[in-house]
């Protein structure tokens, strides 16, 4: 009984391990598309600026596309980044 707790202890730190390097990797995805965007003079400061103004200023029906586009917007960029993640761990390919 000890050794399942503790194998499930296991899983449960691997899987915030592994969330936490996810998380990692679709910021700095993030970072990289908002480079192209701003490929002169990027500040994270800047873009926050335009995010939070373009926002403040756009009309309910610019928000609800954007929200509609936001489920579709680089999709395969964060499944690429899942699948290397898992590819690349063993341990995920146990359980």
């Amino acid at each position: 009984m000890i050794d399942q707790l503790t194998n499930i202890d296991k899983k449960i730190h691997h899987l915030k391990k592994r969330r936490e390097k996810v998380q990692t990797q679709q910021a700095i995805n993030f970072m990289r598309e908002v480079q192209k965007i701003f490929p002169d003079g990027f500040t994270p400061d800047i873009a926050l600026s335009i995010l939070s103004e373009t926002w403040g200023t756009a009309s309910q029906s610019q928000k609800q596309n954007w929200r509609k586009r936001g489920n579709t917007f680089r999709t395969s960029d964060l499944q690429d980044t899942q699948q290397k993640s898992q590819t690349s761990d063993p341990a995920t390919q146990q359980s």
